[in-house]
């Protein structure tokens, strides 16, 4: 008898189509079980990718409720994050069960969909010796920064999410396995190159690009001495009736500081030669 072979994304698909019997369940024992099988996906544009490339996030505790409230799927569009030979494909996140939020990015060769490799790593408070990334060693590339740089992108992601316009957060065309039962393998596998599996919303950018110019570049309370060069960053700026509501805005490069004091530089950490 031939066996079939094992596809490395059924078990991530079938995670993602829970019954409402099975959430019933799992609300029934539980909220932290009520938690984990809850989800949501999102797949970032790459226009969207490239705005939010090597940006930093704005400094506020808002992006962490949703990921301990629900476990997340990021479906990341082919070739926007590479790592060495590979790149990362899709992010998968849990909540667990002390608070913090297990990781999970799956490596595939560019273009492609077959796993090559698993990364995974516990996002929490703690000191980074204790939440090392395991799993594949890719020659050349520090695992630790691949982890604060997926980080990065998906707080920006969730952030933006949280108040981007319907129009920017679209829900993509579903495809219940259930009512195509009798459909002919090759006729199936057809369409699920335009529909998903599960319910899954696909986030875009805005016109104005959050402020952000085309080309991204590789004050409260300060009281300052010297002028200090600012790199650009997102804010998560207050705004609306009281300041009550939040929208991420991109704020330039630009300098701070008394006009008629020097500029003092930004200093760069030199890595060590190879």
């Amino acid at each position: 008898m031939r066996r079939r072979k094992k596809n490395g994304w059924t078990a991530i698909r079938r995670r993602f189509r829970r019954t409402d019997e099975a959430r019933q369940r799992a609300a029934e024992t539980g909220d932290f079980f009520a938690r984990l099988y809850s989800h949501r996906a999102l797949r970032p544009s790459r226009e969207l990718i490239d705005l939010f490339r090597d940006a930093k996030p704005p400094e506020t505790r808002e992006w962490k409720p949703p990921f301990v409230a629900v476990s997340w799927y990021f479906d990341i569009p082919h070739r926007c994050l590479l790592v060495g030979e590979y790149q990362v494909r899709a992010v998968f996140t849990q909540p667990t069960a002390d608070g913090n939020i297990a990781v999970l990015s799956v490596l595939t060769p560019p273009g492609a969909n077959g796993i090559a490799a698993r990364f995974a790593w516990l996002w929490s408070e703690e000191d980074d010796k204790t939440r090392l990334p395991y799993g594949l060693r890719v020659p050349g590339v520090d695992p630790v920064s691949v982890r604060d740089n997926i980080e990065r992108l998906l707080r920006l992601l969730v952030l933006y999410h949280k108040t981007a316009a319907n129009e920017l957060s679209v829900p993509l065309p579903r495809f219940d396995e259930a009512n195509a039962a009798g459909m002919k393998p090759k006729k199936r596998k057809a369409k699920l190159k335009t529909a998903t599996l599960f319910s899954i919303r696909e986030l875009r950018p805005p016109n104005d690009r959050l402020g952000r110019r085309e080309a991204p570049e590789g004050g409260g309370g300060w009281h300052l001495e010297h002028r200090v060069a600012v790199r650009g960053h997102f804010r998560w700026q207050p705004w609306g009736p009281k300041q009550a509501k939040r929208k991420l805005i991109w704020i330039e490069s630009h300098e701070r500081g008394p006009q008629e004091s020097e500029t003092r530089p930004i200093l760069h950490k030199a890595s060590k030669p190879r």
